[in-house]
């Protein structure tokens, strides 16, 4: 029915030797892909101009950091509480 063919030493040292080749070409292809990437991201970097960058300040956005950093003591602070307002007021505007 099937027969099974036997490989002689020669050709599988010749097939393992193709197949390292392969490998050895594939990793250097994988090493210059990289090398350009990571070279037009540093271009890309450099050409954008720092104003695009950089977002408006939201002072509400500032307030919630600062009451982040207070903690628990946050609960009684009447400016993290006005914050806390001006947030549902915004959140909730659109839905009435």
């Amino acid at each position: 029915m099937y027969s099974r063919r036997r490989f002689s030493e020669a050709q599988l040292d010749k097939q393992a030797r193709t197949f390292r080749l392969l490998g050895l070409i594939g990793v250097g292809l994988f090493c210059v892909v990289l090398a350009f990437w990571l070279a037009s991201d540093g271009v890309r970097a450099v050409a954008r101009s720092p104003s695009a960058t950089v977002r408006p300040v939201d002072p509400l956005r500032a307030e919630f950091e600062r009451c982040n950093g207070l903690g628990y003591a946050a609960l009684e602070d009447d400016a993290c509480h006005r914050a806390w307002i001006e947030h549902r007021r915004r959140l909730f505007a659109g839905q009435r």
